[in-house]
C-alpha cells in the first residue's frame, strides 16, 4: 500500500492496512478516517451532521442568553 506521507499503518485490530490520519476507534471497534474524539466516534463520513449539531447547539444558546438579556432588562426597570 501507498501513503501519501510516506509510512503506511497496519491495524492490528482491524487486521487491514490503514489509510493516513486514520484511527482505530474503540467504540466502533473499526479505524475511522479523520477521527474526532467525542463521545462516540465522529469521522469523516458524519462529520458534516457533528458541525451541523455544533451551529444549533450555539444558535439555541445565543437565543436562550440574548431573551433571558432580555427578560431581565425589562423586568429590572420596573
Amino acid at each position: 500500500p501507498h501513503s501519501i506521507l510516506g509510512n503506511t499503518k497496519w491495524c492490528k485490530l482491524c487486521q487491514v492496512w490503514k489509510p493516513d490520519r486514520a484511527h482505530h476507534c474503540r467504540v466502533c471497534d473499526t479505524c475511522v478516517l479523520r477521527m474526532d474524539q467525542v463521545n462516540g466516534c465522529v469521522g469523516i463520513a458524519n462529520y458534516r451532521y457533528y458541525i451541523q449539531f455544533l451551529c444549533y447547539v450555539s444558535a439555541v444558546g445565543t437565543w436562550v442568553f440574548a431573551t433571558s438579556v432580555a427578560a431581565f432588562v425589562q423586568y429590572k426597570a420596573l
